[in-house]
């Protein structure tokens, strides 16, 4: 069986309506600046389903992305137990590494849901 590759979760944090059913969204994902902050991407995406504003459309993509880092963060979990029982402890300690930034990626994610809720 192939192994479904995962793409690193986006928050995001804007979308504007352009035309022909094209957004610009704008989203934080894996990508640092030297001072180690996440720097804000954008994007032209087309339409993705019908919602009743571009609140909701907002709050549906990153709820599909908190899924997606979700299941990401179970299996860096089950990956770094499986090096720990190999003795593979380099390893363990990197997949570790790479977790606690999803962890505080997670993190983002929660806020940005309590402020979403707030503005309703």
């Amino acid at each position: 069986m192939k192994k479904a590759k995962m793409t690193y979760p986006r928050i995001y944090t804007d979308i504007i309506e352009k035309n022909n059913n094209q957004f610009e969204v704008t989203f934080l994902s894996n990508v640092y600046n030297s001072s180690c902050d996440l720097i804000e991407q954008k994007e032209v995406i087309k339409s993705f389903g019908q919602f009743s504003s571009l609140s909701e459309a907002l709050r549906n993509l990153n709820e599909s992305e908190y899924k997606k880092l979700s299941l990401y963060i179970n299996r860096q979990e089950k990956i770094a137990e499986k090096y720990r029982e190999m003795r593979k402890i380099e390893h363990s300690r990197v997949v570790l590494e790479s977790l606690n930034l999803l962890l505080d990626f997670r993190k983002r994610f929660e806020r940005w849901f309590n402020c979403s809720e707030n503005l309703k």
